[in-house]
């Protein structure tokens, strides 16, 4: 059994037509229904809330700039999400490949996980260094 496709409402197709027409109105209404639930999904696939809103940032970057390729096959919703969760498994992605460098920095080794005297010869030094 296929799944039912969702397009575009009427409405939907109104609010697209009023951004693309520049609508500082419309665009802030979409902003203000859509924020704190975009930023929420966003926390879901980043480290933090900082890179979170980073994400949603750039998440409405990428609907502002795709507003021309909007085709009403889903939802206005569903393909503004689905821009925010590629965005967001990219970034998240991205996170999980890299260490910060400030993780790397002090004496503590409990914040690495690492201990230094693991390296270390039988005289305290660290050989080959």
């Amino acid at each position: 059994m296929g799944e039912r496709q969702i397009l575009a409402s009427p409405a939907d197709l109104a609010i697209v037509e009023r951004l693309r027409a520049g609508d500082e109105t419309a665009f802030m209404m979409l902003v203000e229904q859509h924020q704190a639930p975009m930023l929420r999904i966003a926390r879901m696939y980043v480290s933090s809330r900082a890179v979170a809103e980073e994400t949603v940032q750039e998440a409405w970057l990428g609907i502002i700039k795709g507003l021309d390729r909007f085709e009403g096959r889903s939802s206005l919703r569903t393909w503004m999400y689905r821009i925010l969760a590629n965005i967001a498994k990219t970034r998240g992605q991205a996170e999980g490949r890299s260490i910060p460098f400030s993780s790397l920095a002090g004496e503590d080794h409990a914040d690495t996980g690492i201990d230094p005297t693991w390296f270390q010869d039988a005289n305290g030094r660290f050989p080959g260094h």
